[in-house]
């Protein structure tokens, strides 16, 4: 032992035979002071909640799933520049190649397809009006309005993966080549239909159907710990998180960090995943496919940007936006924190949580007002902002750059829309994101947890002296109409 041998005397007095040194014996025989409570020195470092409090859930037996949505009704195109039959003039009008938006997954390409017809009347951003007296599509025979002689299929090639029309104006004014480059790279809008006395029906139009596809993937954690560490017993009292089991054996600790990690990663996968492109055959070759995540769904519907810090101007760019693409009259903004500063020095004096109605969670103002949200009603719109957790974790999404700056996320926001839709059939709401998760005949892969090992366990699996945790779950994200969300970020 670190003391000399003591000879204890009857009277209480020091003699040099039971005197003991106190610094040779203060760690012998003095327990330690060491609190139980375990001090959170980074607070709640959990990252979950947003996507699985704002989605359904939804069973899928196929690694890839798909849903159709319909395309607009009414649809654009614009002018090319093109020089077609005597720089695009014919007697009265204009010949000229036309461009229409390829949505991207349509069941119609538009390359093959178009939705202007003869007898179209379209109206340009000029204001000039005309009706269309022939079509020809993706090198297919054109079609022309009833008793119009179209010029000769010499003077215009019907190419693949082209459209090409002939309007005659309505006006009568001149039309030369001034009159014709004022439409060149310009919209033009169908309006109406128009037919002469004693002829034909139309021919019917197909609408489009735009087809959403995504994948699930697999995510994985473990925790591994032996059988002597997890007899080990500490003076910290620690939770499982996983089991709600609490006591001072870290391995509980250890166990809970790693169903937290799990947790965070997961919804991570569902925020920020990317699909596996076609050129990454290594990846492919692994089984790697990836997922597509909720921001890379928004920013193909409102990819919008700001200078400087967001304020009132922006969020009039952002309200506009919202309303061309028919978005949602109600929305929240999940916002990094200096994205959430900006508006408050911008409108500090608009927000009123009391008036908060939050239809994505089935609540109303009390709900909101409970969830932490502030909102406003800007042109007739309301938004419900709150900062997001992932979007700020300076260890996650809120990283500092190398330079020192914020990151992407902590100057962005993601607008979701939060009123509710109606299934017309069914009648149930429709909600505006899923989680779908791989599931057939009773066994169910949304959150697989299970244990092995030779320690710990009451039924031992192996004559392993440890215990591993084991985490699993294959699953992916849907979105639903991304025309109602907005991915804004700092420019």
């Amino acid at each position: 032992m670190a003391f000399f041998k003591a000879t204890p005397s009857i009277a209480q007095v020091r003699t040099s035979d039971n005197y003991v040194s106190s610094v040779d014996f203060l760690n012998e025989i003095h327990k330690p002071d060491v609190s139980e409570t375990l001090v959170k020195r980074y607070g709640d470092q959990a990252l979950t909640g947003f996507i699985e409090m704002l989605g359904a859930k939804k069973e899928v037996a196929q690694k890839t799933y798909t849903h159709f949505e319909e395309d607009w009704i009414h649809q654009t195109f614009s002018v090319k520049s093109t020089v077609l039959h005597t720089d695009n003039l014919i007697a009265g009008g204009f010949v000229m190649e036309v461009t229409q938006t390829d949505d991207s997954g349509t069941t119609q390409d538009e390359k093959d397809y178009t939705f202007l017809r003869p007898n179209n009347i379209v109206q340009f951003e000029n204001g000039r009006v005309g009706l269309v007296t022939w079509v020809a599509c993706s090198g297919a025979t054109g079609k022309a309005v009833e008793g119009y002689t179209q010029l000769s299929v010499s003077d215009v090639a019907t190419t693949a993966d082209k459209t090409y029309i002939e309007v005659l104006m309505y006006d009568g004014l001149t039309c030369d080549a001034a009159a014709f480059a004022a439409l060149v790279n310009k919209k033009g809008i169908v309006t109406g239909l128009e037919f002469g006395e004693g002829t034909e029906q139309p021919e019917g139009l197909t609408p489009n159907v735009i087809m959403y596809q995504n994948k699930v993937m697999i995510i994985k954690e473990a925790y591994k710990v032996t059988g002597s560490e997890a007899t080990n017993a500490t003076y910290i009292k620690v939770e499982d998180a996983a089991t709600g089991k609490s006591g001072y054996l870290w391995y509980l600790k250890g166990e809970s960090d790693t169903y937290q990690r799990f947790n965070d990663y997961a919804e991570m996968q569902m925020l920020v995943g990317e699909v596996v492109g076609s050129g990454a055959t290594g990846l492919a070759a692994l089984g790697i496919g990836g997922t597509e995540g909720l921001i890379d769904f928004a920013s193909g519907g409102n990819a919008l940007t700001y200078n400087t810090s967001f304020d009132v101007d922006d969020f009039r760019a952002t309200t506009i936006a919202i309303d061309k693409n028919r978005g949602a009259m109600e929305n929240t903004m999940w916002t990094g924190l200096t994205f959430s500063l900006d508006i408050d020095d911008s409108f500090r004096d608009y927000f009123d949580a009391a008036g908060a109605s939050f239809g994505t969670f089935e609540g109303g103002s009390e709900k909101a007002i409970q969830l932490g949200f502030k909102s406003f009603t800007y042109g007739g719109y309301t938004f419900h902002k709150k900062t997001y957790k992932a979007f700020n974790h300076t260890q996650m999404l809120g990283y500092a750059t190398a330079a020192g700056g914020d990151s992407v996320y902590r100057t962005a926001a993601l607008l979701v829309p939060s009123d509710t839709q109606i299934d017309p059939v069914s009648r149930e709401s429709i909600p505006s994101l899923a989680i779908r998760y791989k599931a057939a005949e009773g066994y169910s892969r949304e959150m697989e947890h299970w244990l092995e090992g030779g320690a710990v366990l009451s039924n031992k699996t192996n004559g392993r002296d440890e215990l591993k945790c084991n985490y699993r779950t294959e699953r992916g994200f849907e979105g639903f109409a991304p025309n109602r969300w907005a991915w804004i970020t700092k420019a």
